[in-house]
């Protein structure tokens, strides 16, 4: 298991939002990619240390940021970035809940 300090969580949560903030996100792959790293590493570190209760609110606060964009496919089976985003978070946040229910996985 790696160690994750609330500072370094904090920052990747911070960077993550002002990345997906700018008005060039959509077309900028590079800022997609770090986002996509920061985001799976946020999401496994909360479910490594349990520390939902610490970070949530900041998760949930880019969920939101997400959902103010156009989350509709750009083609066939397409999810524009921020729908992508959005999904992650939300799968990450139903796990720790199943998790912490006891809820039977999924088949």
């Amino acid at each position: 298991m790696m160690e994750h300090t609330d500072g370094e969580l904090r920052s990747r949560e911070v960077c993550s939002r002002k990345k997906v903030s700018k008005q060039d996100y959509l077309t900028n792959d590079n800022d997609q990619a770090v986002v996509e790293i920061c985001i799976t590493r946020i999401t496994t570190a909360i479910r490594e240390t349990g520390s939902i209760e610490r970070h949530g609110a900041a998760l949930v606060s880019l969920w939101e940021s997400c959902l103010e964009h156009n989350l509709q496919p750009q083609g066939k089976d397409e999810d524009t970035p921020h729908a992508k985003i959005a999904s992650d978070i939300t799968s990450c946040i139903l796990q720790l809940q199943r998790i912490e229910l006891s809820w039977p996985p999924y088949m």
